[in-house]
């Protein structure tokens, strides 16, 4: 982990439980693993509804009121974090975070995909601890500064790790899929923010834009070597023996939908492995494309693929810029990509009052989240949109 990182993992392997817990300090040293009891049974029933109509909002980012944003969040807290667990936590969060000056807290989610996919497809990223806990008051896990809120995959081998060599360039490679039928996908803000921070610093370059995403032309572009493989466009979910996968549409001649499924989007990275993957789906695109990146998401990190985002709902063209804006900005400035992440879900927070905190999904494989071996300088932050 890198130097001020103390992780604290949860594994979760079946709606059944138990809650395990897995803490350690910046050195890999165990600092105490309790367990708790995961209560999925006692908050299921709020959960799922709640959760259902925020998977179905669509272009209606308030479709739950504030008091159900909020109901929403402290009962997926709850069901992972029975009473002495939280106090747990909220201790060690309390200590590391606030007891020494520079301090992060990696919050990370393991759960079991083959013994409970549903689990996997609950939206965690509106965890809020309650405000009448005596230890913090009121805490969102996905936004709270130098808390860090991320899914993980248990697997063998660690993945690759993120720092570029001192004299090497951050490279960016964005592909847009647009085929005919699916609605169009504005990506052109995007990609002018995206112009204009290569402009403005050295270690960023931007590679040319692969639009139309067609097998071909994302196979030329990972061809490049990006470091960051950023794809914007459309995905589906579908069911197979009961069980519902993700699928994500490329373009074909003459400008038509290819869907491929997550195995399938994965062969173009096993020509280059980038070191981070970013899926987005914007406001436009094809219902539950959402829904259908998390699940590839969650697929490709067995890429070895050390960090892998993905918007969990769809996203307005304007969210979607404020987020990466920032978390471009950060990870420019020599912020590690999960601190990053985090940042960005806090910069469309909204107060908390509608949908977009949620939407960001980081997946984290890498113990250590610095992109840059050394900071660089801090870039002047523009307005927001």
């Amino acid at each position: 982990m890198s130097a001020n990182t103390y992780m604290y993992r949860l594994r979760i392997f079946s709606k059944k439980g138990p809650v395990q817990v897995d803490f350690r300090d910046p050195h890999n040293v165990e600092g105490g693993n309790p367990g708790g009891k995961f209560r999925y049974k006692k908050y299921g029933k709020t959960i799922e509804p709640l959760a259902a109509r925020a998977s179905a909002a669509g272009k209606n980012t308030r479709a739950l009121s504030k008091d159900e944003i909020r109901q929403l969040g402290e009962a997926l807290f709850k069901t992972l974090f029975d009473k002495e667990l939280r106090t747990h936590f909220l201790e060690r969060y309390h200590k590391v975070v606030h007891g020494s000056k520079g301090n992060l807290l990696r919050l990370e989610l393991e759960f079991n995909e083959a013994n409970a996919p549903e689990l996997v497809a609950l939206p965690w990223e509106f965890m809020r601890a309650p405000s009448n806990n005596q230890i913090t008051g009121a805490l969102w896990l996905a936004t709270a500064p130098r808390l860090i809120l991320a899914r993980t995959r248990g697997l063998w081998l660690p993945a690759d790790n993120l720092a570029l060599a001192p004299d090497e360039t951050l490279k960016i490679g964005v592909a847009v899929a647009d085929p005919e039928g699916l609605g169009k996908v504005k990506y052109k803000k995007l990609w002018a923010e995206l112009q204009n921070l290569a402009g403005e610093h050295d270690r960023i370059e931007l590679l040319p834009l692969a639009h139309p995403a067609t097998r071909d032309s994302i196979d030329e572009l990972l061809g490049h070597k990006p470091h960051i493989f950023h794809f914007i466009g459309h995905g589906r979910l579908e069911k197979s023996n009961g069980r519902e996968f993700g699928e994500i549409a490329i373009v074909r001649e003459p400008h038509l939908p290819r869907w491929i499924d997550a195995e399938q989007f994965s062969t173009f990275l096993n020509r280059h492995r980038p070191k981070i993957v970013v899926l987005q789906a914007c406001k436009g695109a094809a219902g539950a494309s959402g829904e259908a990146f998390v699940s590839v998401a969650s697929q490709i990190v067995r890429q070895n693929i050390p960090a892998v985002i993905a918007m969990q709902y769809e996203v307005s063209n304007a969210t979607a810029r404020r987020f990466a804006r920032r978390f471009y900005r950060r990870l420019a400035e020599g912020k590690p990509v999960d601190e990053a992440v985090q940042e960005g879900r806090n910069t469309i927070s909204d107060f908390h009052e509608s949908l977009d905190f949620s939407i960001p999904v980081l997946y984290m494989r890498s113990r250590h989240g610095q992109v840059f071996s050394q900071p660089v300088q801090t870039l002047h932050e523009v307005n927001e949109v």
